[in-house]
């Protein structure tokens, strides 16, 4: 069976870099579940797929060390799509890719 989560965080943009790249915290519960389970890449990345709204898109867990924390970016298209800007709370569902 295919877990799937569901989080609600704060969309933020990496410092410095205001036109690219917004992520949300994944941390928690969920990251102790995905330590445990996720199937990492040799760099550490956990290939997801992720829901907002109604828009669906293969993408990747990050883990963000500095933070003890997993980070989803949302890329563009998806921003755009469900007009999500910084600041906003958003809603992900998202599961492992298989």
């Amino acid at each position: 069976m295919n877990k799937t989560f569901r989080i609600q965080k704060k969309v933020w943009i990496w410092p410095g870099n205001m036109s690219a790249w917004h992520f949300v915290y994944v941390d928690g519960k969920e990251k102790n579940y995905i330590e445990k389970h996720g199937k990492k890449s040799r760099n550490g990345l956990i290939k997801i797929e992720a829901v907002i709204g109604k828009t669906t898109w293969q993408t990747s867990l990050l883990p963000f060390k500095k933070d003890n924390t997993y980070l989803i970016a949302i890329k563009k298209q998806v921003r755009d799509q469900e007009q999500i800007l910084e600041g906003d709370i958003v809603t992900i569902h998202f599961k492992f890719a298989l």
